[in-house]
């Protein structure tokens, strides 16, 4: 009986675990979707280790664990960062620059804007410029 038990147990839990699994990549490719979308008529070129975060602002956008560092219309950066997905669902994503540039491996933090408090963390990837084609 006990084997019996068990044995449906570890069914159930396969059964959630791929349902979840199922979920993640309908997310995924919901994420890639959106992405392609946001860099639509774009060009990607070399990318880059570090860009200068100064003298423009930028407006990051996050979607899934890319990061969008957009310039201009005609410029944005685009960058992989595994674990800053929180920032999509409105948490702030903070960097604390060491010197004048952002860059790969930098660690960006997400913090919770109603309490202040911090949420995760993640490393920042390469930064592949996407331009628009003249």
């Amino acid at each position: 009986m006990r084997i019996m038990m068990l044995a449906t147990l570890l069914l159930l839990t396969g059964g959630a675990a791929d349902a979840r699994n199922a979920a993640s990549k309908r997310a995924d490719e919901a994420d890639a979707i959106k992405v392609a979308k946001a860099l639509d008529g774009l060009t990607p070129g070399k990318p880059q280790s570090c860009i200068s975060p100064f003298p423009r602002d930028y407006h990051t956008q996050t979607i899934g664990d890319t990061i969008l560092y957009r310039v201009s219309k005609n410029l944005i950066y685009r960058n992989e960062a595994p674990g800053c997905h929180r920032a999509e669902t409105g948490d702030a994503l903070v960097s604390v620059n060491y010197g004048a540039q952002l860059c790969r491996g930098q660690i960006i933090r997400t913090v919770d804007l109603f309490s202040r408090t911090l949420t995760g963390s993640c490393a920042l990837g390469e930064f592949t410029p996407y331009t628009k084609a003249k």
